[in-house]
């Protein structure tokens, strides 16, 4: 079975509805449909001669405890970013003040330039911080639900191989095949993440104004598009999800 390759680079504010979700949603269903491949049912019933459970009671459950590490570490670096801006422009509007009282009327028109200044720098900043912790949230989420497909690839794999009869199926991923993305319909996040998880998804090395093609037989047929902010490649999204910091 192939295994799930190498992504490019994460845009986080595809994944932000996904991924910062107070109840983790991701289970083994997913993990199959991801993967495009399950286990049949007969299989899953069937009992170990070694053991004497059943092989769908030896698949692994989907572990959400690194994930909800990563979302409070998400929360808590946000909150205090956020206390610390508000902080620092409370304090350099409280010296504004005092510095107006003291110049009157003829300077305060620098004080406030200078404030706003502030004000802008401020608000750059913090965004910038956030975008880095949902980043770094996105980034470690991804990488826990792709290491577990990995490991119930390699069981599914090993189960095949000591079965005599093919225990495999493939299921539909999902109903991206009937989105018309070259229109004005626009993939969700989770829609979006399952065709960048999925072993056809091969993008080039983007460039200003690259397309690329993606098929698949499960999950259609979509022209994806680099998009640039000023000069940063910011993901591949699809001509409707250009202009939208969700989905794609």
């Amino acid at each position: 079975m192939a295994h799930v390759p190498g992504h490019n680079t994460v845009n986080p504010y595809e994944y932000y509805e996904e991924f910062t979700t107070t109840t983790p949603t991701y289970d083994t269903q997913q993990a199959y449909g991801d993967l495009g491949i399950a286990p049949t049912s007969e299989f899953l019933n069937t009992e170990d001669s070694n053991t004497g459970l059943t092989y769908g009671s030896m698949i692994p459950e989907y572990d959400a405890y690194n994930e909800e590490m990563l979302r409070t570490q998400f929360r808590s670096g946000v909150q205090e970013g956020y206390q610390g801006a508000v902080g620092q422009l409370g304090g350099i509007m409280g010296q504004a003040r005092e510095q107006s009282a003291q110049s009157g009327f003829s300077g305060s028109g620098s004080i406030q330039s200078a404030v706003e200044d502030t004000r802008s720098g401020l608000q750059n900043q913090y965004g910038s911080a956030f975008s880095n912790a949902l980043l770094s949230l996105t980034s470690g989420v991804r990488q826990e639900r792709l290491g577990y497909q990995d490991s119930i690839s390699d069981l599914l794999t090993r189960f095949n191989q000591e079965t005599p009869e093919n225990i495999l199926q493939e299921v539909n991923r999902s109903s991206t095949a009937n989105i018309d993305t070259s229109g004005d319909e626009k993939l969700s996040g989770k829609q979006r993440m399952r065709i960048t998880n999925s072993p056809e998804w091969n993008p080039p090395t983007p460039t200003e104004g690259a397309s690329y093609t993606y098929s698949s037989a499960t999950l259609g047929q979509h022209t994806f598009y680099a998009r640039y902010i000023n000069g940063e490649f910011k993901g591949w999204f699809t001509e409707a999800g250009l202009g939208s910091l969700t989905g794609g």
